[in-house]
């Protein structure tokens, strides 16, 4: 049976591009506040805009024995555990800022990120990004707590409902790495090369290149092709156009509506690294942020309001007051004042998660 064609086109993701610098900065230990900088809480709203599930450890059974994945919860209260949203938030900002290089398997993938920002943050004494600064490090012998703790969201209104989700495959599944990349006869599980990273021709026309054309083009270019990443992958709001796999598990799913309440608490932030946060918590809903499992399908669409901020200015001397006014404008002043390759990366991200 002849396999499926898989076009970039249809996929439920895109790319924005990876920046081709790092800027880092020295670091402030958590027993020593610096002046100037910024403490407090700010008390975060999160409405639901399509079923969303997190799931855990725990399943169901129905009267059939078929599995019924749970969802989080703490007490017997549904909840978005806050390392859900710091992950989401945090590739957000990781993406729109000067950060460290993406992750990436091995030193074969890793020389082909951008030629001036191929290392992670990895010794603190010699300074660390803007999201290392935020949201903590552990790389190695690098460890930094981070300026930032996410709480739980609990849910404060709506409720649950089961449904059936496709069971989704991993993405090297349709892996068709060549090997003549990478010297050896051994099949890698790097992904979809033709999807992820290949530039082996300049034609353009990457969003509907067929495997066929893929094979013709790589087998042409040689061992010596040059490649580059297309960047950051991030999901669309509403899926992609691919038939989803025939497979099914039920899931446990805070049902579209409803209303979960959490907040962060913040220490040392510096304003550009405030600035940078309220843009990727997404206060202003310039996108659509996503959670959980099936985002592909267009499950997780979740919209973060600014309920509350709580100032610690006055615990702190020599800390800067804040109001939420003040971390609205922000999120805003972020966006405009950035450089151009920022703001390209931005409006990239934007027309994605629109």
């Amino acid at each position: 049976m002849q396999e499926l064609q898989t076009f970039l086109k249809d996929k439920a993701y895109d790319f924005v591009p990876l920046l081709d610098k790092c800027k880092r900065l020295s670091y402030i230990p958590h027993n020593i506040m610096e002046k100037g900088s910024y403490n407090g809480k700010l008390k975060l709203k999160i409405q639901v805009l399509s079923p969303l599930h997190i799931g855990g450890r725990m399943q169901d059974y129905d009267n059939m024995g078929n599995i019924i994945k749970k969802q989080v919860s703490r007490n017997g209260n549904m909840v978005i555990p806050g390392s859900s949203l710091k992950g989401a938030v945090r590739s957000i900002a990781e993406a729109v800022s000067y950060s460290c290089a993406v992750k990436v398997p091995d030193n074969i993938l890793k020389r082909i990120l951008p030629i001036n920002n191929q290392e992670q943050c990895s010794n603190i004494n010699n300074g660390i990004c803007i999201v290392c600064s935020i949201f903590g490090i552990a790389n190695g012998e690098a460890a930094y707590k981070g300026k930032v703790n996410f709480g739980e969201f609990k849910l404060i209104s709506g409720g649950l409902e089961e449904n059936q989700i496709p069971l989704l495959e991993k993405p090297f599944k349709n892996d068709t790495t060549n090997d003549v990349f990478y010297n050896n006869n051994e099949k890698k599980n790097y992904g979809n090369e033709r999807l992820y990273y290949c530039k082996a021709c300049e034609t353009g026309r990457c969003q509907n290149c067929s495997k066929e054309e893929y094979s013709q083009n790589i087998k042409e270019a040689g061992k010596e092709r040059d490649m580059a990443f297309r960047g950051r992958k991030f999901y669309k709001t509403n899926g992609g156009n691919e038939a989803p796999p025939n497979k099914k598990v039920c899931c446990e799913m805070i049902r579209t509506g409803s209303v979960m309440e959490g907040e962060l608490i913040f220490q040392n932030l510096r304003k550009e690294e405030g600035m940078l946060l309220a843009y990727a918590l997404d206060i202003n809903n310039y996108f659509t942020m996503k959670l959980g499992y099936a985002k592909s399908l267009g499950y997780g669409k979740v919209r973060i309001y600014l309920e509350e901020v709580e100032s610690a200015s006055n615990r702190y001397p020599g800390s800067g007051y804040l109001e939420k006014e003040i971390i609205e404008n922000w999120g805003r002043e972020y966006r405009e004042r950035c450089s151009d390759e920022i703001k390209n990366v931005i409006n990239k991200l934007e027309e994605i998660m629109k």
